[in-house]
């Protein structure tokens, strides 16, 4: 089975994580996922209508807004 051109790029490049940062790394991994998964919930929610959709909109943006935050604070010690 052939690579893609992305997969071939990877395997060129050996990182060594400390476990500090492979928990980062980890923990970015899965906002990233979460927001993906929020992402596909809004593209349903623009289907539907009503207030139990609006509520659910409400609860993905408030959620949102945690991840950019908690991934803010991720980058807070680059400041120190």
């Amino acid at each position: 089975m052939e690579r893609s051109p992305l997969e071939r790029g990877r395997a060129r490049v050996s990182v060594i994580y400390s476990p500090a940062m492979l928990s980062v790394v980890e923990r970015v991994r899965a906002l990233l996922d979460e927001i993906a998964a929020l992402k596909q919930a809004n593209e349903i929610y623009k289907r539907q209508k009503g207030p139990a959709a609006d509520s659910e909109r409400e609860r993905r943006r408030q959620r949102l807004l945690e991840i950019q935050g908690e991934l803010k604070a991720m980058t807070e010690w680059k400041k120190l």
